[in-house]
């Protein structure tokens, strides 16, 4: 009786392990990895990945926000929901067999920024001002 108490325990206790670690992947696999940050006069690249995809997010340089912003890193796992610049093709085809394509965007008279070989597509966000990422 004692050893199937025990072995009990342990079927138990692995299981709650298991579905905790099991939870904790799932929840990696929704968060974008920042790999790269890079600037462009006015405005942030900030390059991540997420399921084996590369992605570019352009942030405008903005003045640090309150105290309830984080300022993002590089190698750090954040939950970005991201807008796609309008006409970006992310390999998706429209139902008529017509994709528009644009490769660069002009953002200001300075900033021409464009697709790169590898990345996804293009994209913003509002979950970022400038670096900084609501906590």
């Amino acid at each position: 009786m004692r050893s199937l108490l025990i072995i009990a325990t342990f079927f138990l206790s692995s299981t709650f392990h298991y579905d905790k670690v099991a939870a904790n992947l799932n929840s990696q696999e929704k968060l974008y990895e920042v790999y790269k940050i890079d600037s462009i006069h006015s405005f942030y690249l900030i390059y991540c990945k997420k399921a084996g995809e590369n992605f570019k997010i352009v942030s405008k340089k903005n003045s640090s926000p309150s105290v309830k912003y984080l300022k993002i890193r590089e190698g750090g796992t954040y939950d970005f929901s991201l807008i796609i610049f309008p006409g970006v093709n992310t390999g998706n085809s429209l139902t008529n067999n017509t994709t528009v394509l644009i490769n660069c965007y002009t953002l200001d008279k300075d900033t021409k920024i464009c697709r790169e070989e590898g990345i996804k597509g293009l994209y913003t966000t509002t979950d970022l001002i400038g670096l900084y990422v609501k906590k």
